[in-house]
Parts: C-alpha cells; sequence; structure tokens
C-alpha cells in the first residue's frame, strides 16, 4: 500500500513538472495570435463658423480620418482634381439656385482650421476638401457657406428681424467677428437652418434656437429666396 502511493506521489510530481515545462511554450503561442487593439483617434479637430464674410470653422468635434478613396460616381471632368470631383457631387446635393446669390463656388484643398469661407467682396464661396471627408459631409458644410450667401444676397434689415421673431431670438448682432465661429449668432442660426433644410444632418449647430421643424420651415421659406 506504501509502494502504491509513494508512485501515485512519483507520477504526481512527474505530471507537473511536464506542465510547467509546456507553460512558456502555451504562452509563446497564445502570444502569437493577433489580436487587435483600438488606436486612439486622431485628434481632428471640426467646428464650423460664418460671421459678415462668413466661414466655416473646422469643427471642434473628433472625426476619425480614414484614407482618402475618390468616389467611384465622381464625374468625369477632364483636368478636375479630386476636390473638385467630390465637390461637384456635393453640389447635385443641394436643391438651391446658388447662381442666383451672384456668388461662385470653389471647391479647393484643405485648409488649416477652415472647411469653408464665403466672401462677400468678391462673392466667393471657397470650401476646402479634406481627404476623408466624403460626399454628403462636405455636401453639410457646402450648404451651410450658401446660406449665408443667401442671407448676404437677400436679406434687409426687415428680413433679418422676422427671423428673429419667427426663431425666437433675441434683437443681438446679426454677425460675428470675420473668420469667427458663429454658432450663436443669428446668421449663424440662419445658415444652419439653410443647411437643415437642404441636407438634413443631424450636424446641427445653432445654440440659439433648435432645428426648424417642417412646420417652421414652411414659415422661414420666403426668407431662403429673393
Amino acid at each position: 500500500m506504501l509502494v502504491r502511493v509513494s508512485a501515485a506521489v512519483v507520477a504526481i510530481i512527474a505530471s507537473t513538472f511536464t506542465l510547467l515545462e509546456r507553460v512558456p511554450i502555451l504562452v509563446t503561442q497564445l502570444g502569437s495570435r493577433g489580436i487587435a487593439v483600438a488606436s486612439p483617434l486622431p485628434s481632428t479637430t471640426s467646428s464650423t463658423a460664418a460671421p459678415v464674410t462668413s466661414t466655416t470653422v473646422a469643427p471642434t468635434t473628433a472625426r476619425a480620418k480614414v484614407a482618402f478613396t475618390p468616389p467611384p460616381t465622381a464625374p468625369a471632368t477632364t483636368g478636375a482634381t479630386w476636390e473638385e470631383q467630390v465637390g461637384n457631387q456635393a453640389l447635385q446635393l443641394i436643391h438651391y439656385p446658388i447662381a442666383s446669390t451672384g456668388f461662385t463656388v470653389h471647391f479647393l484643398p484643405a485648409r488649416a482650421g477652415y472647411y469653408g469661407l464665403t466672401e462677400p467682396g468678391t462673392r466667393r464661396i471657397n470650401i476646402y476638401v479634406r481627404p476623408g471627408e466624403g460626399v454628403a459631409y462636405t455636401a453639410r458644410i457646402l450648404a451651410h457657406e450658401v446660406g449665408h450667401a443667401v442671407d448676404i444676397a437677400f436679406n434687409s434689415d426687415a428680413r433679418r428681424a422676422e427671423w428673429r421673431r419667427l426663431r425666437g431670438i433675441a434683437s443681438t448682432a446679426w454677425f460675428s467677428c470675420s473668420g469667427c465661429t458663429d454658432f450663436s449668432t443669428p446668421a449663424g442660426d440662419f445658415a444652419e437652418a439653410f443647411a437643415y433644410w437642404q441636407v438634413h444632418s443631424a450636424d446641427y449647430r445653432s445654440v440659439l434656437a433648435a432645428p426648424p421643424s417642417a412646420a417652421q420651415v414652411a414659415q422661414l421659406m420666403p426668407l431662403f429666396n429673393r
């Protein structure tokens, strides 16, 4: 009986050493597996702004960058840059006669700090297209800037007073400083509401009033036209 117990103990000890010898091998095998690890998102800043010389500043919310691939449906425009290819598709999502404002639209390479710039003096809308920003987001930026062009081209003091009344906005200065963020100004609210009407983007940034309802859009429509 005693001999058998000793043999069993020896067998257990031998098995333990065998298992211990196997541990490094198992760890190595597990360590060699490709395990996906989440990488931190790049700190891309983005925000939209629009003053008298209205602008759309890069939004302050983080947006993940992806490698840009020209859209497969990009129009075959001879000599067009990829910014223009994306921009031309974005234009198709804007259902407004931009030419009626007297402004022209230009799609340009990325510019640090800005997504768009509307220049009253030169009647230009500059959209700075960034790699990784698709057609839909470019259209959202474009719609905001077109809103500024409409405001500059057609709105009078009386029309702006009517806008404030309909939107429940206090009588504050209509514009912010040139090149500054305008989400807290009536001009920015006008551009954001116009963009919401055009592309219905969830990325709504006015802090003065909520996105307009369908019923309110019907009230605002006369102020979106000549």
